[in-house]
Parts: structure tokens; C-alpha cells; sequence
């Protein structure tokens, strides 16, 4: 299922969905190893998750990256935004720089009506 898809789909939470979905299941993992599926799972919590898919992660040390528990935390934390974002009622504009929960900047893109975010839709 796309990011859009997943957007647009209003139950549960972010681990709920990701599950769901069953495209996520290293983003899991990860989350796992990283301990933020409680904080994930928050019913109450407001956050948007630029999830990458498991295929997002061909060619990548999945194994190494697990282990390295600061590292994999920082990675994450710098995929989701501390508010809901939903794709028919987007409220970033083009060119936009956004701050994560991990500190890191995101650039968001819109082009004929596609929403990128550093150039992944």
C-alpha cells in the first residue's frame, strides 16, 4: 500500500496501521530494537510517521543497523513529525523546511499534486 493509502486510513495507531499494512515490518523491527513501540503505540499521541516501506531497505545492513540502538533511534525519530498530517487536508506548503522529533530538517515537495518529502513520495 502506498503513503497515501496508509494517510488516509483514520484507525489505530502508528504500530496499528504499520502492521496492518504489512509493507513495514522492518520499520517494526526496528522500532523494536529501538524502543519506541510504546511511544508508537500511544492511542492519545499526534504523529505522522514518513514510513519507509521493507523495500526501502534492500541493500541495507538491516542486521548492523539493528544493533546500533542510538544510531536506529535517531534514524526514526527523524521519519516522524509531531502532528497529524493527512493528504487531503496537507497543511505544509512547497519548499517548506520541517523539524522532526529527531531534530533532523525535512524539505517537503508538491508537484502536480504529488507530496515529497526530500524527494521521496
Amino acid at each position: 500500500r502506498s503513503k497515501r493509502a496508509l494517510q488516509n486510513t483514520p484507525v489505530g495507531t502508528v504500530v496499528d496501521v504499520a502492521t496492518g499494512a504489512g509493507v513495514f515490518g522492518t520499520l517494526l523491527a526496528a522500532a523494536t530494537a529501538a524502543g519506541l513501540v510504546e511511544t508508537l503505540s500511544d492511542p492519545d499521541a499526534t504523529l505522522t510517521v514518513f514510513a519507509p516501506t521493507d523495500e526501502a531497505f534492500e541493500g541495507v545492513d538491516v542486521t548492523a543497523l539493528l544493533l546500533d540502538t542510538d544510531a536506529l533511534k535517531a534514524i526514526l525519530l527523524n521519519h516522524v513529525f509531531d502532528s497529524v498530517v493527512m493528504s487531503k487536508a496537507f497543511f505544509f506548503v512547497d519548499g517548506q523546511e520541517v523539524t522532526m522529533l529527531g531534530g533532523g530538517k525535512l524539505t517537503v515537495k508538491i508537484a502536480d499534486g504529488t507530496v515529497m518529502v526530500n524527494n521521496a513520495k
